[in-house]
């Protein structure tokens, strides 16, 4: 795959925040379903990035314990890298929010596949990710 960040090949964190592999990631998406995504508000996108987050962390709890091979942590990573691009390219989503995000995908990739510059575990590489899930006041929402 190249120059694709899905390669998953370490990529310091500022590469990663300047690299936009987004129209060939999207590509791979049927475009109702990307532009039914898109459609949808900051917080249901990030309860989907939530969900391929999750389960990341389970096919790399998997994949630690020998019961799932590389190439199917890879696919799950890949699912969660698509989810990301939906909203990286989603107009009603603010770029501060896209950018904590692309920080966030970095950091995940970093604790399972690279260095764990920030010396992650599981709880602290979630924490970001868990706040769409937990942390959110429903009814503030309408």
């Amino acid at each position: 795959m190249g120059e694709n960040m899905i390669d998953f090949q370490y990529m310091p964190l500022r590469e990663f925040i300047n690299k936009d592999d987004s129209a060939e990631t999207l590509a791979e998406i049927d475009p109702e379903v990307l532009k039914m995504r898109q459609s949808k508000n900051l917080y249901r996108q990030m309860l989907d990035v939530w969900g391929e987050m999750s389960g990341s962390i389970d096919s790399f709890k998997k994949y630690k314990k020998k019961k799932l091979t590389r190439d199917e942590l890879f696919n799950q990573l890949k699912a969660f890298h698509r989810i990301c691009c939906t909203v990286y390219n989603s107009p009603n989503i603010s770029d501060g929010a896209k950018w904590e995000l692309k920080v966030a995908e970095w950091e995940l990739y970093d604790y399972m596949l690279w260095n764990n510059e920030f010396h992650n575990n599981i709880k602290s590489v979630t924490t970001w990710f868990d706040q769409w899930c937990y942390g959110i006041n429903r009814e503030m929402l309408g």
